[in-house]
């Protein structure tokens, strides 16, 4: 079952934490959650750190933009003041976007995160890196994430769920359910074959695992079946789908070929050289997505019971 008491909605004004904010107003009203808008203000991005290359009226433009960002998130809260939705806004200076959320979030005990991201790639991931993708790898409980070009906003009639039948793909699955219950969705679980397929094979005329070994489907079905029916729900349309190749690519593109609403995926939360050398399916999935995001893990603070 769904607890969520309190939800934070990162502010940085931009389009993409505009659709977030709006999404965060919807599952709140839907909840009866409090609803925290954060705004953080980033000191001294390119600044030196040394106290002598700082301009003298530092502290002055400091307590402006304060006082302005306040300002803004007042008027945010109160263009919303009719949405029978309790609303708490706060400010703070720092360094770090990502790592001022998470303190936020940890302080106050947030259940949910809901948050935009610009969806960068390539070159420009890679210089300017991601606040979304910081969150979801260090925060206590799950983000969900929303792009300024996401598609459906505000409706889940169809959600898909990603699983490799591992515990964390469980978790997913149970937020899927729960949240298919809440907006009456229909859900559909997706299995990515990654395995490589050895070149003798294509020589011999054979492109897919299916191919190779006809019971595979059938098996890989029931296993799928399975795995959904542990979770109960039976009233809930449940489809089974099947792909091969690289996890995060199958994934965002069935996303799109399906026209879904909403994508709940797991996250094992690699940090430090693992996640270097291995990466995250569930990042790579939020930066390509066209659809909202939620993304949950196993050791955070989990909002179903």
């Amino acid at each position: 079952m769904i607890h969520i008491s309190r939800i934070l909605c990162p502010i940085d004004f931009s389009k993409c934490s505009k659709i977030a904010l709006k999404n965060a107003l919807e599952l709140a009203k839907k909840t009866n959650a409090q609803l925290h808008l954060f705004h953080a203000i980033i000191m001294y991005e390119d600044d030196s750190y040394k106290p002598n290359d700082r301009l003298p009226d530092n502290v002055v433009s400091y307590e402006l933009i304060e006082e302005i960002s306040n300002q803004k998130l007042k008027n945010v809260a109160d263009d919303h003041a009719s949405d029978a939705v309790k609303i708490v806004t706060s400010s703070s200076r720092a360094f770090s976007a990502a790592e001022e959320i998470i303190n936020y979030a940890d302080e106050n005990n947030i259940d949910l995160i809901a948050m935009g991201t610009h969806g960068r790639t390539a070159l420009s991931h890679l210089l300017l890196g991601s606040v979304a993708e910081r969150v979801i790898r260090m925060a206590k409980c799950p983000v969900m994430t929303f792009r300024s070009d996401a598609k459906n906003l505000g409706i889940h009639h169809k959600i898909l769920a990603p699983i490799d039948f591992s515990d964390h793909s469980r978790l997913a699955l149970r937020y899927a359910l729960e949240l298919a219950e809440i907006y009456q969705s229909e859900i559909t679980l997706l299995h990515v074959f990654e395995q490589p397929m050895h070149p003798a094979f294509y020589v011999a005329g054979k492109t897919s695992v299916f191919e190779i070994d006809a019971d595979l489907k059938k098996r890989a079905t029931d296993a799928m079946v399975k795995f959904r029916n542990e979770q109960g729900r039976d009233e809930i349309k449940t489809n089974y789908v099947f792909a091969e190749g690289a996890a995060y690519h199958e994934i965002v593109e069935y996303s799109k070929k399906g026209n879904f609403d909403l994508l709940v995926i797991a996250t094992h939360g690699l940090r430090g050289l693992q996640h270097f050398l291995i990466g995250s399916n569930a990042e790579k999935v939020i930066r390509h997505a066209e659809i909202p995001v939620l993304v949950v893990r196993l050791s955070e603070r989990n909002f179903i019971k």
